[in-house]
């Protein structure tokens, strides 16, 4: 078919002539080259010097060529049938050219029309290959350019390409979606118009990264606090780059942006920030281990220096580093136990660097891989030291507050115990007591004097093992802090006179002498006065005691600052070593004296001094030599913290009280110990204006007053004051002047004028001439379960001139009483049936009964609370068997002195 085209548009009439001729020589060539190969399916060109091997399979046959090329003559250029332009051109390779030249050598017309051919398919064929290898290249831009756009469109990150001047030309969805701009809105604009960008803190514009890409060539990052302010104006933090674009040439040609939103980022960047800062700054121990060798990978400073250790000094080592020798078994159990369940709560015991044993509370869980795999172990360690501590406080407490309770009933029963010993014992001895003084007195007849020695013996040993029993009752007392104390004014020097006078007929005997020296500047003193006498009879009689015969003992009461005052007893005797000065104030404790035979007594003396004087915020003490004398000593504060005057509206019990003014102190004790004698309630003041206070306190009786111890007016502002105090009544007063009868103030009513110095019989009567005298005619009743201690009530009473009716039981003295109307009542409280409580209560029910004075006369310890209840029934309280009471007359006359002025008030 191609050898009959005669009128192909690219081959002229003498390539037409030379077409049979080449076609034959390139299909004899093109047969010869396929036979030759055949058996190796692949054709090796026959010009050994230009070796060319083609695949059979992939070459038409030479029919087909022809036909194709009959075809290819005819079409035009646009079909581009590539694939047999190529195969034309290898089949017209040199060797066509020289089977030409081989076969037409001879025919030189022949040979060159043929060759015209060959040189016309060859150049149409080249120029088929050649737009066919330009539409190609431009299908493969096509594509690789559809390429770039999925890939641009599918990345996570903003795209925006620019041209040389800045000019956006191309957008990505991200882009479009982070600046607000739509690709239409985004094209062809410059990009500061779509990528404003600021500071996120300072708010200035930043360079945008186009213009130094465009400028320098270079790859630009931004620096981080960049924001990308949207078309509607929101913030976007971003991390941005822009890279050139460069031609073949390698000019920039534009630019690539790409940015992406950190918000994200910088919200777990934060996250991550805070953790950290927790991490390193958390108040608990924090330990990361690897779950593969268990060793640490990160801790924080405060587990490193809960263990004595630097940070760096953990990492890289093996937890156990850590554990006790005796824990590791337990802490490898739990290890395997965290792996398995992802949790551990646990308190075991760490060694800290300086080998110390902490104890600690962990609790670990574990951080799996997205594999599920156990990578890491994390522990908070709490140092549980103080927990410990506290817990052993509170069992501790739990187990002292178990013990207090068996101490407080064991306390309990001992009070019982203490109480009914009390009774048991003290009411016998008050009896022996008061009986042998009754005798040894002589007030039931005389007695010869060997017996009177033999009732001295009976006192003396009845006294001894009273004050034996008072001091245990003491101490135990004051060690279960129910110590009673009552503070009161009062005058030291009586006090201390009080105590020597009844210790001297024992110095006597042992020809000691005893001095007392007091401050006459401590007068505003307010103490316990019975237990200011217990200390001193204790200091005083241990020093007599342990002084060799002939000694000497001084007592010696002086200020020590305005607030306190220090009492001494100094001795001559045998000297105190000083490895022996500790167990001196111990109780149950005494010290060797150095004489061949020991001292008596139970050692409880001094332990109670001691306790008696911290009691009243107070202290004792010794200064003592071996070779001989000592000095015993205690501290009291002049007034007790809580002490304070009574106030105004106290009410006070009315009772025969005579207020003595009198400025000479030595008078002034001599008045107050001649009418105590007599029964009178006294108080003492030195000054006028003393007295005037004293009176806005209580009411009196009477006054004695020593008129030259008062400027007149003095005087006058006081008999104002007595007059004012109870108008309308008369209140006898009794001056004391050097001569009778003169020298009184004018205007100035007294009821007698008695001569200096004072004759107690003669001040006894003017009070009574005064109408202050002693009761009579109405029996005084003693209530008494103890058929002993009726019968010395009865004794002393007659002795002091008073009837008596004794009663055995609460309910007899009510029945009796309903027809009997007695001046006083002498009550015991413990008894059977019916205490002395109830029968007060019932008693004082009665309205006729309720001014008749009762002195309660008791073995029974009260309290504080007991004391206050009674304070408003009864007049006084006397304890049977009290040491310094141990003579029932004395503390009689004064309950019967009051009785005696509460029946003459005017």
């Amino acid at each position: 078919m191609l050898r009959s085209t005669a009128d192909n548009p690219w081959l002229g009439s003498h390539e037409r002539d030379g077409l049979e001729d080449f076609l034959n020589v390139c299909g004899s060539l093109f047969q010869r080259l396929l036979e030759g190969s055949a058996t190796e399916g692949r054709i090796s060109s026959v010009d050994p010097e230009r070796p060319t091997v083609l695949d059979v399979a992939s070459l038409p046959t030479w029919d087909q060529l022809v036909a194709q090329l009959a075809a290819f003559a005819e079409l035009s250029v646009s079909t581009r049938p590539i694939d047999v332009a190529h195969a034309i051109l290898h089949a017209t390779s040199q060797e066509v050219l020289t089977s030409l030249a081989s076969a037409y050598s001879e025919q030189p017309g022949r040979l060159f029309n043929a060759l015209r051919v060959h040189t016309a398919v060859v150049h149409h064929a080249a120029l088929l290959v050649a737009d066919a290898y330009l539409c190609r290249t431009q299908l493969e831009a096509q594509a690789r350019a559809e390429d770039l756009s999925t890939t641009l469109d599918s990345i996570g990150d903003a795209v925006v390409v620019t041209d040389a001047q800045g000019t956006v030309v191309r957008v990505n969805p991200v882009a479009e979606r982070l600046t607000g701009f739509s690709s239409s809105e985004a094209l062809g604009r410059p990009l500061k118009d779509i990528f404003r960008i600021e500071h996120e803190t300072t708010g200035i514009p930043v360079e945008s990264p186009v213009d130094r890409v465009l400028a320098e060539g270079v790859v630009v990052g931004l620096a981080n606090h960049t924001v990308l302010i949207t078309k509607d104006d929101f913030r976007v933090p971003i991390a941005d780059s822009g890279a050139p674009v460069r031609g073949a040439d390698g000019d920039v040609r534009g630019v690539v942006l790409v940015f992406r939103d950190v918000s994200e980022e910088r919200r777990a960047q934060q996250a991550l920030e805070h953790w950290e800062r927790i991490f390193q700054h958390a108040t608990w121990g924090v330990a990361v281990a690897s779950a593969s060798d268990v060793r640490f990978c990160a801790v924080n400073p405060a587990y490193a220096s809960m263990h004595g250790y630097t940070v760096g000094e953990l990492l890289g080592q093996p937890v156990s580093k850590l554990w006790a020798p005796e824990t590791k078994a337990d802490m490898e159990r739990h290890a395997d136990e965290t792996h398995d369940h992802g949790r551990l709560v646990a308190e075991t015991t760490h060694i800290t660097k300086s080998g110390e044993r902490l104890p600690v509370e962990i609790v670990a869980t574990t951080i799996k891989n997205p594999e599920g795999k156990v990578e890491w172990f994390v522990a908070n360690v709490q140092d549980i030291t103080e927990r410990k501590r506290l817990q052993q406080s509170r069992l501790r407490a739990v187990e002292l507050e178990a013990e207090n309770r068996r101490v407080e009933e064991a306390n309990r029963l001992k009070s019982e115990f203490l109480a009914s010993m009390s009774h048991e014992l003290r009411t016998p001895l008050n009896s022996i007591i008061g009986f042998a003084e009754l005798l040894h007195d002589e007030q039931v007849g005389p007695m010869p004097a060997q017996q009177k020695d033999f009732i001295q013996e009976i006192l003396t040993g009845g006294r001894h093992l009273l004050r034996l029993i008072n001091d245990v009752l003491d101490l135990a007392k004051v060690e279960a802090g129910k110590m009673e104390l009552r503070p009161e004014p009062v005058e030291l020097r009586q006090l201390v006179d009080g105590v020597a006078h009844g210790l001297r007929a024992t110095a006597r005997d042992r020809e000691l002498a005893i001095a007392t020296e007091v401050d006459a500047e401590l007068v505003d003193v307010v103490v316990d006065p019975g237990r200011f006498k217990q200390v001193l009879y204790n200091y005083l009689s241990n020093a007599i005691k342990f002084t060799p015969d002939g000694g000497q003992v001084v007592v010696r009461v002086v200020s020590e600052g305005e607030s306190r005052f220090r009492l001494e007893v100094e001795d001559t005797g045998v000297g105190i070593a000083e490895a022996d000065l500790g167990r001196l104030f111990v109780a149950f404790q005494q010290i060797d004296s150095g004489r061949a035979k020991p001292q008596g007594g139970t050692g409880l003396g001094l332990a109670l001094t001691k306790r008696i004087v911290e009691a009243q915020g107070g202290s004792v003490g010794v200064r003592a030599r071996p070779e001989g004398g000592s000095v015993f000593f205690a501290t009291l504060p002049r007034r007790p913290a809580a002490y304070a005057l009574p106030a105004l509206n106290q009410k006070y019990d009315v009772s025969a009280a005579v207020l003595v003014v009198d400025g000479d102190i030595e008078q002034r004790r001599l008045l107050v110990s001649t009418l105590r004698d007599a029964g009178y309630d006294v108080e003492a003041v030195a000054t006028c204006d003393d007295a005037r206070a004293a009176l806005t306190r209580r009411t009196y009786s009477a006054v004695v007053i020593d008129l030259l111890d008062g400027e007149p007016s003095s005087v006058e502002l006081l008999v104002e004051a007595i007059h004012a105090r109870e108008p309308g009544a008369r209140v006898p007063v009794i001056a004391l002047s050097l001569g009778s009868g003169g020298n009184t103030p004018a205007g100035f009513a007294v009821s007698d004028v008695l001569p200096k110095p004072v004759n107690s019989t003669e001040l006894v009567a003017a009070l009574k001439r005064a109408g202050v005298e002693p009761i009579s005619g109405r029996p005084i009743v003693v209530i008494d379960d103890d058929a002993g201690s009726l019968k010395l009530m009865a004794a002393t009473l007659s002795q002091l001139g008073h009837d008596s009716v004794c009663f055995a039981s609460a309910r007899a003295a009510l029945s009796a009483l309903g027809k009997v109307r007695p001046a006083a009542i002498v009550l015991d409280l413990i008894m059977p049936d019916m205490d002395g409580l109830g029968f007060l209560d019932r008693f004082r029910a009665w309205p006729e009964n309720r001014d008749i004075p009762v002195m309660i006369w008791t073995v029974k310890d009260l309290s504080p609370d007991e004391r206050a209840s009674l304070h408003d029934t009864v007049s006084t309280i006397v304890q049977k068997g009290v040491q310094d009471g141990s003579r029932l007359a004395v503390a009689l006359q004064a309950f019967l002195g009051s009785v005696h002025a509460t029946e003459h008030q005017p």
